[in-house]
């Protein structure tokens, strides 16, 4: 999960997946000098092992691979599997029908070859801070719910107790629950 460093600024668990073996590591380079820990991968299928397996919290795909526009792919993946991830679309097959598909299927961002690193950088950090955020967010809704959920429950007896207990054991579930 991406942290925040003061000295050092966000540390970001970054999937690069590109089948262009020069280009994924000038990529896991840009974002390494950062503090960025990347993971590279060149095809599809060890994309999906990575993502069923690993915790990341940008992924940063090359739209086309192998003739195929397996970036797309790779963005259903991460939202299956990892739904907190911000995923980076990169191509040199930029289109603006393939690049409005991408942020449709909820691509954080696209971005054409040749890259300008700074730009890349900036994004992919942009990506992480949203995810950091969001992660951040919860954590503190959750510890207001756990300090301040019940505040308008009035009583102290056993039974009110343990009625408030139930409730908690059953908040965070998502379904229809009688008490």
């Amino acid at each position: 999960m991406a942290d925040q460093d003061g000295k050092s600024g966000l540390h970001a668990q970054v999937l690069i997946v590109d089948d262009e073996v020069e280009h994924a590591n000038v990529m896991a380079e840009a974002l390494r000098k950062p503090g960025h820990v990347c993971t590279i991968v060149h095809d599809l299928a060890a994309a999906e092992d990575e993502l069923r397996h690993g915790s990341f919290d940008v992924v940063v795909t090359d739209l086309v691979m192998a003739d195929e526009k397996d970036g797309l792919r790779v963005l259903e993946l991460a939202r299956r599997y990892q739904s907190d991830v911000e995923t980076l679309m990169v191509t040199a097959h930029g289109d603006v029908p393939t690049a409005k598909a991408a942020l449709q299927g909820g691509a954080y961002d696209f971005i054409e070859k040749p890259l300008d690193l700074e730009v890349f950088r900036n994004l992919v950090n942009r990506a992480a801070e949203t995810v950091l955020l969001r992660h951040q967010n919860s954590r503190l809704r959750g510890q207001l719910d756990a300090a301040y959920g019940f505040e308008g429950i009035i009583g102290d007896s056993t039974a009110i107790r343990q009625v408030i207990a139930m409730i908690r054991k059953v908040a965070p579930s998502d379904i229809s629950v009688l008490i």
